[in-house]
């Protein structure tokens, strides 16, 4: 391949690798619950990647998921995939962010509207009963 074709293509990924992150694509968007046959609680945060406080959750969200594996589910419903948006509308999501709290049966236990810090999901975790308490 001639170097000037290669160039083209490494810089062509880049684009969209920097569109992908522009617009808050992310891996666990694709699915806006729990993954059928869990029996997890499960925290869903609904929001857009343009939204910056939607994207300030997004490390949280990481933490989260890497903390409770196993014990808590934790899902980003990007509202630019339709079934996230259309889950979005089930549950009456007004504002974004929100984190919508699910236990294992799917029925909703809490709801919180806005930028919500590590510590305090972690204490509305432990006073759910779903993690230890600190």
């Amino acid at each position: 391949m001639k170097r000037s074709s290669w160039l083209t293509l490494v810089g062509i990924a880049g684009l969209v690798a920097v569109l992908a992150a522009l617009r808050g694509t992310r891996d666990d968007a694709v699915s806006p619950g729990p993954q059928a046959g869990t029996t997890l609680p499960a925290i869903l945060d609904f929001g857009r990647g343009t939204c910056v406080p939607c994207r300030q959750m997004m490390p949280i969200l990481d933490e989260l998921r890497d903390a409770h594996a196993g014990v808590v589910e934790v899902r980003y419903c990007d509202l630019g995939d339709p079934a996230s948006a259309e889950r979005a509308r089930e549950l009456g999501i007004k504002l974004i962010p929100t984190q919508v709290f699910l236990a294992a049966d799917g029925s909703e236990v809490f709801r919180h509207e806005g930028f919500f810090a590590r510590e305090a999901i972690d204490a509305k975790l432990a006073e759910l009963g779903w993690i230890p308490r600190r």
